[in-house]
């Protein structure tokens, strides 16, 4: 497309990716977000998690904020950033959302739909010959 996310990436005099980023694995405004997840859905008040968030962002603070306020930010500040899918599956798994419904949309000629089973999607399977390596230890997850 001749675009590409920024905020973790460099690139040579060749216009090629460097691989010599030293990305972080876990942003700060990821763990803030999660607190706050964490507080609405144990009912508490999740709002100066959230604000941290925004405030480094330069967006105005929010009051009472809500699981879709979350849901929300954790979309546009983790843009790219290959989280999506495993808070899509854990608000599923919450009941917040339902992945099936969510997957089943298409989204233009790049992202056509998808479709989701429960539980067989919820994990990956497991290479066989990592299970042929532990002697019968290691079981295929369901369904693969």
């Amino acid at each position: 497309t001749g675009y590409a996310f920024r905020k973790y990436t460099n690139f040579t005099d060749g216009g090629d990716m460097s691989q010599s980023l030293n990305a972080p694995w876990m942003r700060s405004a990821d763990v803030y977000l999660l607190v706050a997840e964490a507080k609405i859905r144990s009912n508490q008040n999740g709002d100066a998690e959230l604000n941290a968030v925004r405030a480094r962002a330069g967006l105005d603070p929010k009051t009472n904020a809500t699981m879709a306020d979350i849901m929300h930010e954790r979309r546009v500040e983790l843009a790219g950033e290959n989280d999506r899918h495993q808070d899509l599956m854990r608000w599923d798994k919450a009941g917040l959302i339902d992945i099936v419904a969510h997957y089943a949309i298409a989204r233009g000629p790049y992202k056509p739909a998808r479709v989701f089973v429960r539980p067989k999607h919820y994990y990956y399977p497991l290479p066989q010959r990592e299970i042929d390596l532990s002697n019968g230890i290691l079981i295929q997850n369901e369904n693969y």
